[in-house]
């Protein structure tokens, strides 16, 4: 048994190592033919591509239009007219009445001093004696006219104000905005993505 398993293994070696050896030899010859057929090629296709372009249109739009217009609304009030009248009131009033009488007033003069002869002066100046003047106060009595107040009450007319209320009508003007929907047309600006084509190269896969 033994001799039978040593024969065999190096027979089963070789079997199995023969279809790898040829297996790599056959990729190595097929990569070698390979690289050399296998060039990169290109070809022309058609590739749809996007542009923007701007273009210009009328829009129909709704605006709303403020419209101010006056009114005219008629109110009523109640307004204090004045009014004039004469009415007869009582009042005291002052009557002056005249009559003399005497007062004591202060006044002023002016008399000669003499003055006395000084020891150490002259002769002359002795039997010449000197005068100056001086202000002397006098009071004295001076009739005159007095006006007394004396009260007395009377009836008097006079003109008296007073406010009596009225009823009047006026024209109230006003100021009324009116919100009115319009519509008007509107130029609009907007993009469009316009296709177009263009030829490419491709590289294409050898078989």
């Amino acid at each position: 048994m033994r001799k039978i398993l040593g024969l065999s293994l190096p027979w089963l070696g070789l079997i199995l190592m023969t279809p790898a050896a040829r297996a790599d030899g056959l990729l190595r010859r097929g990569c070698a033919d390979g690289c050399r057929q296998c060039e990169p090629t290109y070809t022309e296709k058609l590739v749809t591509c996007y542009r923007p372009e701007w273009h210009d249109r009328e829009v129909k739009c709704t605006v709303n239009r403020v419209i101010p217009h006056d009114v005219v609304s008629h109110e009523k009030c109640t307004v204090m007219v004045p009014t004039w009248h004469d009415e007869k009131r009582m009042m005291t009033v002052c009557r002056y009445v005249p009559h003399q009488a005497e007062r004591e007033i202060v006044k002023c003069k002016k008399v000669r001093v003499c003055n006395p002869p000084c020891d150490d002066c002259c002769d002359r100046c002795c039997r010449r004696p000197r005068y100056h003047r001086e202000w002397v106060e006098q009071v004295c009595k001076v009739p005159c006219k007095v006006w007394e107040a004396i009260p007395e009450t009377k009836e008097v007319t006079m003109k008296v104000c007073r406010y009596v209320p009225q009823e009047k009508s006026y024209d109230v003007h006003r100021t009324v905005c009116e919100v009115k929907p319009e519509t008007i047309v509107r130029k609009e600006h907007y993009c469009v993505m316009v296709p177009y084509q263009v030829k490419v190269k491709v590289p294409s896969c050898c078989p």
